[in-house]
């Protein structure tokens, strides 16, 4: 009985949920001491039906556990600390937090704000009868034809920010950067100070626990950023690419949705109902170069020498102050993923239960614990925010909304709220201390950086490439203009000694550079060799080794950054 009545609500009425005893089996089947701690999603006075409660979310997983750590280490050997380069990294990072913008932050409508009190998702339609929980608006979704996207405000990259670029310069700051093109950066220093640390997917059902639990591929492939100078300020430009985008409707409708769960019906189609689909958008193109003033409200904060901006999607009084903005994502179904350039084919694969390995909600957080938290906890770490409303559709249909807390996905993503918050300074220090050394090298120059933790060798490859007569870009500007002064150029190099390997590699004209960071943790006495993990009572020490790759033959070099390149997903 203690377990029937911990489990989610939907799951002790029968009636309300088709799959009520495949999740009860699943939680049965968990350790005892997991049950004991499991919350009780309905208040205890309450004895009426499921469906008089509609502003209750419906639980579908365990909290994020907090439990101790096994970590494995060894002594450490004499020559640890006598190795050539090998630094202690500073203990703490100073981090300020600036003003914000004075533009007004959007906030919910049609009734969404109740998402954010009640734990849980909010399914569109109830499970007990199939009647709306919500206005019928937030049903179905506008296609990209049927809208005029050119009215929606442009994504502004910060080197054409004059925002950014003046509380930059009014900080002494010498890099500058958006959460768009810090976060994949961080992430793949993440994966290497953390030893390659797996997130938890304890709080899920039986049948997860099977699963891989590790990152995603997408999540750990190889990362590229411009470094762009002006006026002595590096701006971190994310790199676009010159491959087409398979994912553009996802693109296309994750604007168009903000604007959908914050406007009511007459604003929203004002604004972006086009009257003919056939006409030629309104709205006048973004200019291709040139600063662009922002329209959208953003958040700053300064951390060592760098000035990182994040956008605020939206803002509610009912969340605790300090943590009332939260980001908007809009979160198409595991089956449009997987085949996101063809999402018409996938539009009857829907979410219409809680748990389970297919058609769940349960299915769409474990696949975001593998391939977006990471990401996630980033964006509202620098942000400042409260957590992220999901909004959980098929690109036609909308099938429910969540708000998960910040505090949530750290516990997933790190363990604990202190190693998430060690983590992000000391991988946001680290960033900082290799882009100070490469700009040192290369002063005032145009350039191209990609990196990627390699776990086989547990290092860090960064690879610097100097960029002739870059033009900058926006990221909604014609792919296909200058697109041979965005992109490597390539050229044959014919060599007997790796013949089969050069048929499916190029290499690139202009200069590269190979650099390395390792990185390893001391925690209490003992060099740590598996997953990284500790606690406020420990006593910590962190070493960094960079330097530079010395190859006599710079075609090995060239041959790894094409192949980190192709990797990376951005070019053909």
């Amino acid at each position: 009985l203690s377990l029937r009545r911990g489990l989610p609500r939907a799951c002790r009425d029968a009636r309300a949920y088709s799959v009520s005893q495949t999740a009860l089996a699943g939680r049965r089947a968990s350790p005892v001491s997991r049950v004991e701690s499991l919350p009780t999603p309905l208040p205890s006075v309450y004895q009426g039906p499921v469906s008089m409660l509609p502003s209750l979310g419906y639980l579908y997983r365990f909290p994020p556990p907090s439990y101790p750590v096994l970590v494995k280490g060894v002594e450490v050997p004499s020559s640890f600390y006598a190795e050539e380069n090998r630094t202690l990294l500073p203990p703490d990072l100073e981090e300020v937090r600036l003003p914000s913008t004075d533009i007004p932050v959007p906030r919910l409508a049609h009734g969404l704000e109740k998402v954010l009190t009640s734990p849980g998702v909010h399914p569109l339609r109830s499970f007990h009868n199939r009647s709306l929980n919500f206005p019928n608006f937030l049903q179905f979704i506008h296609q990209p034809h049927e809208l005029d996207i050119n009215r929606l405000p442009p994504f502004i990259t910060t080197s054409r920010d004059p925002v950014v670029h003046r509380l930059a310069k009014e900080n002494n700051c010498l890099f500058k950067g958006s959460t768009s093109s810090t976060t994949g950066a961080l992430s793949q220093i993440y994966f290497l100070f953390s030893k390659f640390k797996s997130p938890s997917t304890s709080m899920l059902s039986s049948y997860f626990q099977k699963q891989p639990g590790n990152f995603t591929s997408s999540a750990c492939k190889p990362v590229t950023l411009f470094l762009r100078p002006r006026d002595g300020i590096y701006s971190l430009d994310a790199d676009p690419g010159n491959r087409p985008r398979d994912n553009q409707i996802l693109l296309d409708l994750g604007k168009s949705l903000e604007r959908m769960l914050t406007m009511d019906t007459a604003q929203f189609s004002e604004l972006l109902l086009n009257p003919n689909s056939l006409l030629t958008p309104s709205a006048t193109p973004t200019p291709l170069f040139g600063d662009i003033e922002p329209t959208e409200h953003y958040s700053y904060i300064k951390a060592g020498d760098i000035l990182l901006r994040s956008q605020t999607d939206c803002q509610s009084p009912l969340l605790p102050p300090g943590k009332d903005t939260f980001d908007l994502k809009t979160r198409a179904t595991v089956a449009v993923r997987i085949d996101v350039s063809n999402p018409h084919a996938h539009r009857d694969y829907r979410i219409d239960r809680l748990v389970g390995d297919e058609n769940s909600f349960e299915r769409e957080y474990y696949d975001m614990i593998r391939a977006a938290f990471m990401k996630y906890c980033f964006q509202m770490r620098i942000g400042h925010m409260g957590g992220i409303m999901v909004a959980y559709h098929n690109t036609a249909e909308m099938f429910g909304f969540e708000f998960i807390t910040f505090d949530e996905v750290q516990r997933v993503i790190f363990g604990s709220e202190y190693f998430a918050e060690a983590s992000f300074k000391n991988t946001l220090h680290l960033l900082q201390i290799m882009l100070r050394d490469i700009t040192s090298q290369f002063p005032m120059q145009p350039l191209r950086l990609t990196m990627h933790a390699n776990r086989n060798q547990n290092v860090l490859d960064v690879f610097v490439e100097e960029v002739d007569n870059d033009p900058g870009y926006d990221d909604n500007m014609n792919r296909d203009h200058n697109m041979d002064l965005r992109k490597p150029k390539f050229r044959e190099q014919p060599d007997e000694r790796n013949s089969r390997l050069l048929s499916q590699t190029k290499t690139i004209r202009n200069q590269v550079h190979w650099y390395t960071l390792n990185v390893d943790t001391v925690v209490n006495g003992l060099l740590v060799t598996g997953p990284l993990h500790y606690t406020a009572k420990d006593s910590v020490q962190t070493y960094y080794k960079w330097q530079k790759v010395a190859k006599e033959d710079k075609l090995d070099t060239l041959m790894a950054y094409a192949q980190l390149l192709r990797g990376s997903k951005l070019y053909t």
